[in-house]
């Protein structure tokens, strides 16, 4: 399967909260198990990545479902952006220490983006912490997660 394949793959998949995050978490993690090369039922994998980060980089601003089942509908979580944080900075990483080919300045931008948006409406200042949601004081357990993935 050829890169415009898992292109207009991931240009029709609906974002599906944290498990498009924890997909994308985990195929960082890809070139230090050998995979940057291998071949197979996905074809390149590192095209497959580079496709789901382009499909990211397009939706990661919009509202999501959270880690968690609620009825309030989509919002700004702030572990969601976490891991498209995650999902970037992975990738630039992949790249540079296995020489792979991507537009690492492009994910810098979106990267430092998400970044500064989860510093600045998911944290809450008086209660030095980071919040459930982008501007709610309510707190949440995935959010003690930050620190051992970022």
């Amino acid at each position: 399967m050829t890169e415009r394949y898992w292109a207009e793959w991931s240009g029709r998949c609906q974002y599906d909260g944290p498990w498009a995050s924890e997909l994308k978490r985990s195929l960082g993690r890809r070139p230090a198990q050998g995979l940057a090369r291998a071949s197979g039922v996905l074809g390149d994998p590192w095209s497959l990545q580079c496709a789901l980060l382009r499909h990211l980089a397009e939706i990661w601003r919009q509202p999501d479902e959270g880690v968690w089942e609620t009825r309030g509908g989509s919002q700004h979580f702030t572990f969601s952006k976490v891991m498209a944080w995650i999902a970037f900075d992975r990738c630039i990483k992949d790249a540079e220490e296995d020489g792979l080919p991507g537009p690492t300045e492009d994910w810098r931008r979106e990267r430092d983006a998400v970044h500064a948006l989860v510093c600045a409406d998911g944290f809450d200042a008086k209660q030095d912490s980071f919040t459930r949601i982008f501007g709610a004081p309510g707190l949440d357990a995935s959010c003690l997660l930050i620190t051992a993935v970022a």
